[in-house]
């Protein structure tokens, strides 16, 4: 940044130009930013008080009170890879208009407080302060570490809010933006799947994308699911994914999550089995594809190119495959109307 120094002489018409030249720290990058807050039975705020714009709530008519249970705590938890160098800050501090009485209140431990701690060890001194007043805390900490934002309040618009920094070299992507608590899938009934995931903590969460496959490889879009922008609370979600009629033996789905800044990570790969009551069940092994089914099926292998090398209908246990060449193959048993298929890898 450049400022100038200007000096006139308007009796002789000189001017002397002084530049001077500052250097200023441009390297900092906002990687997420949100706040966290108190819920629950009582926990009210003023009626107008709309905090949304900060990732708090928005009050609403008629929910002005204290929490019933009294100061309720409040928290959110993301890590930091190695090698990255963040700085976290936080407030809790009295709103604009209308949000007045948003700042803390009490100058106790067991009242209004907030800090930011290191799991990996140390107990940092709780902030606190007197009638609406707003308190501060920040630290700078080397990844890799895990650094929880936590606090205490009694009114739902007595919120935290936060900023989570780049300070040295790393990329924000690597400060993942929620924590999964889950991913799982089971059979939903004869047409479908479910899929299920739960998330401990979300930061600036935009929405997650759901997508399946049949071979564990090559990935189609199948749902959008928007996320809950910041939370420190579990969130769970569902998704019923329907068939196609043509179905497989076994189905492979990944979740992915992109925050609002456009970054995104996937995560483990979930595999759902569709071998119902033991009606049927097919494996390769030795050159010997073994299918085990309580009612005839029609068998079918094919190559890549979709030539028929192989269709027998039959109840036959074992089918011998020293006859296939070396390459990959597709088999499909028809039953009961419906059509299962995986891959056979002949060596």
């Amino acid at each position: 940044m450049f400022f100038y120094n200007l000096k006139y002489n308007l009796s002789n018409f000189t001017l002397t130009l002084v530049l001077t030249l500052f250097t200023i720290n441009l390297s900092a990058q906002v990687c997420s930013s949100g706040a966290i807050y108190v819920s629950g039975s009582g926990c009210g705020c003023i009626g107008s008080c709309d905090l949304t714009a900060l990732g708090g709530p928005n009050c609403g008519s008629g929910t002005s009170g204290n929490c019933d249970a009294g100061h309720q705590t409040m928290s959110t938890t993301f890590e930091v890879p190695g090698g990255c160098d963040v700085r976290i800050t936080a407030e809790m501090k009295n709103r604009t208009s209308p949000c007045t009485a948003s700042g803390a209140d009490g100058s106790s431990t067991s009242g209004d407080r907030l800090r930011i701690r290191n799991a990996a060890g140390g107990t940092p001194p709780w902030q606190i302060g007197g009638s609406n007043a707003s308190l501060f805390d920040q630290m700078t900490v080397t990844g890799p570490a895990t650094i929880i934002i936590e606090g205490a309040a009694n009114r739902s618009d007595e919120i935290i809010t936060y900023t989570i920094e780049d300070v040295g070299s790393c990329n924000c992507s690597q400060i993942l933006p929620i924590e999964l608590l889950d991913f799982s899938g089971e059979i939903y009934d004869e047409n479908s799947n479910v899929l299920k995931w739960a998330t401990l903590t979300e930061i600036n969460n935009d929405y997650f994308t759901l997508e399946r496959s049949t071979d564990a490889i090559n990935f189609e879009i199948i749902a959008i699911i928007s996320g809950s922008g910041n939370s420190s609370t579990i969130m769970n979600y569902n998704f019923i994914d329907i068939l196609p009629k043509e179905q497989i033996l076994t189905y492979y789905y990944r979740l992915k999550q992109t925050d609002f800044n456009g970054k995104s990570e996937y995560f483990d790969i979930v595999a759902i089995s569709r071998k119902k009551d033991n009606t049927l069940s097919a494996f390769v092994y030795n050159k010997q594809l073994t299918i085990q089914s309580e009612e005839p099926y029609t068998i079918k292998i094919l190559d890549l190119t979709g030539r028929i090398v192989y269709n027998n209908k039959s109840q036959e246990n074992n089918i011998d495959l020293s006859f296939l060449s070396k390459g990959i193959y597709i088999y499909r048993i028809e039953l009961s109307n419906t059509v299962f298929s995986d891959k056979i890898i002949v060596q």
